[in-house]
């Protein structure tokens, strides 16, 4: 079985094909929240890397993505905000996982 999913929509990629499958819309919401705080993401952020819950690496990814397209000091404001939420839920990996 194949799902076409990407990081940036992994958990509701897969909490939709579960609902194509049959599974009911009060399960795949208990689904979705236990996939957003149990999928660990990895992110280099300022050279140092970290281990994430979904959820939080998935809200900086966004909020990074929408200060890029456009500059303000509000999409500035979230990303800062996301960026210490995504600190404050992280694990810090050691630096040689770096290399790899």
């Amino acid at each position: 079985m194949k799902i076409e999913t990407y990081d940036h929509s992994l958990v509701y990629d897969l909490v939709n094909h579960m609902r194509k499958k049959g599974m009911p819309d009060e399960m795949a919401g208990y689904l979705r929240f236990l996939l957003e705080d149990n999928i660990p993401m990895h992110i280099n952020i300022e050279g140092k890397l970290y281990s994430a819950p979904w959820r939080y690496w998935q809200d900086y990814v966004s909020a990074f993505a929408s200060c890029c397209g456009m500059c303000s000091d509000e999409s500035i404001a979230e990303v800062e905000r996301a960026k210490s939420e995504l600190l404050k839920h992280a694990t810090r990996l050691t630096d040689h996982a770096l290399d790899y």
